[in-house]
């Protein structure tokens, strides 16, 4: 079941807290993928054609792909990255409701991957970001999302319910 939060009590996240959520969701993947081909035995050649070498067009090709398959359950889900938790920011559809769902996540990814590259138009997202009231870019308002600070208290809730056992104590 979904959470639903009033986001009338809540503060959007700002830009350099989404932007360091963004650089350590990066600087994961990138570690995953270099340990991954590490224990593959695989190296890396910045001299690699297409002679069966592995080269930097591995990183090219797949750390997308590694980081969407990342990104989208988290986002999909939970509304938040292991960069969004750790920085204490989470993704909400624009009623409120935890979870964004697949289609929305998918929409915000495509239109990240997009506008990163079209020139100018990753600058107008950002620009979008600095003068919109609610702190939405480009990919949050084609999916209809936001992106806020996680309001205290919201994970302690769902680990501990309100019934517990050791209320009586």
């Amino acid at each position: 079941m979904r959470k639903v939060i009033d986001l009338e009590s809540v503060e959007f996240a700002s830009f350099p807290q989404r932007v360091a959520a963004r650089l350590l969701d990066i600087i994961f993947v990138s570690l995953f993928f270099a340990v991954f081909m590490s224990f593959a035995g695989l190296e890396v050649d910045k001299n690699a054609g297409i002679t069966g070498d592995i080269g930097l067009g591995l990183w090219v090709w797949f750390l997308p792909i590694l980081y969407f398959a990342y990104e989208l359950p988290g986002t999909a889900s939970r509304g938040q990255t292991l960069g969004k938790r750790l920085m204490g920011i989470l993704i909400v559809r624009t009623d409120g409701q935890t979870g964004i769902g697949f289609d929305r996540a998918l929409t915000r990814f495509i239109a990240l991957l997009v506008s990163s590259f079209i020139p100018f138009v990753g600058i107008l997202a950002i620009g979008w970001f600095v003068f919109d009231p609610a702190r939405q870019n480009l990919p949050d308002k084609l999916a209809k999302t936001f992106v806020i600070r996680v309001p205290k208290g919201f994970f302690a809730r769902e680990i501990i319910p309100q019934d517990s056992q050791f209320d009586n104590e």
